[in-house]
């Protein structure tokens, strides 16, 4: 079972959580038991960040007091899913632009005494009276909700200012991704993986491949339904970084302060959409052991070998 370590609590929020969790009296679960502990809220007087945490350190072990002032090593403590995974502080970062939008949106509509905002994505102009957060199985993570209450200017975010920042441009598992999982170009990088590797992905790989078919990196960053009209699976673009309305000619132009890239266009550099493998314990995509095989931008990791 994971436990809580300085490790993981320098992880992303997972120190505010911690914080937090002390300071409204939440318990914490002792690993491998049912049993619920609650932290001496004193603590909070003596810690700052992550790593004021030493000062309670007794021989190699941190030691925390708890509310009837015994003491629990740290590395007792369990770690459920309050702490943050990579996936999980991504979806708040863009829950947070989310809502960052529509409180432009109320505030713009304030300002001109009209229930709607006329909204630029790209090339297209829409009069929208709310933002709506999508579910994690389409492409869009949002769309926009126009004056006949239809779903329109369907949008990815990434958040960060980086390739790095990236979770993946696609997956590759038949089940979500069936036209990148049946391509050519997918079979046989999967089967050269395989081959080079006897079925199973050394420890500290990443393995990348660069796709050749335009149309499989459109599907990757767009979604399956790329070529169509525009949808949740086929979005008008991918902005990443912090979302902006920006007053332009009569209109708001929805914009990613980092980059925006717009349907159609293909990603450059760092973000060229390639297939990689990386060594992941808890995975066996495509029945290879320890992998996790996706299209990520080619500057989203360190790569090791190309195949």
């Amino acid at each position: 079972m994971a436990h809580l370590s300085l490790k993981e609590l320098s992880k992303r929020n997972n120190f505010q959580t911690f914080v937090y969790r002390i300071g409204i009296g939440q318990g914490f679960y002792i690993v491998n038991t049912d049993i619920l502990i609650k932290l001496n809220k004193s603590i909070l007087e003596n810690i700052l960040d992550v790593h004021d945490l030493e000062k309670y350190k007794i021989g190699r072990s941190i030691q925390l007091p708890t509310e009837t002032n015994d003491l629990i090593p740290l590395s007792m403590l369990y770690k459920d899913s309050g702490f943050s995974t990579r996936t999980q502080n991504t979806t708040m970062q863009q829950d947070e632009q989310i809502a960052s939008v529509s409180n432009m949106l109320d505030s713009i509509k304030e300002k001109t005494n009209l229930d709607y905002v006329s909204i630029k994505i790209v090339n297209n102009i829409y009069n929208v009276k709310s933002i709506k957060s999508l579910g994690d199985k389409s492409k869009a993570d949002f769309c926009f909700i126009d004056t006949n209450d239809n779903e329109i200017g369907f949008v990815s975010h990434k958040h960060g200012i980086s390739p790095r920042d990236f979770q993946q441009w696609s997956g590759t598992s038949k089940r979500f991704q069936e036209e990148i999982f049946n391509h050519p170009e997918t079979q046989s990088f999967i089967s050269t993986l395989k081959d080079s590797f006897n079925d199973s992905l050394p420890s500290a790989s990443t393995v990348a491949r660069k796709i050749q078919d335009q149309r499989l990196k459109h599907i990757a960053v767009f979604g399956n339904d790329f070529g169509g009209s525009f949808n949740k699976n086929n979005v008008e673009a991918v902005m990443q970084g912090s979302l902006m309305l920006v007053e332009s000619g009569g209109c708001y132009e929805l914009l990613g302060s980092h980059y925006t890239i717009k349907n159609g266009e293909l990603p450059l550099y760092g973000y060229e959409p390639v297939f990689m493998a990386v060594h992941k314990k808890d995975r066996s995509d495509h029945w290879i052991k320890d992998c996790r095989l996706t299209i990520n931008p080619l500057g989203s990791r360190t790569i090791k070998l190309f195949i």
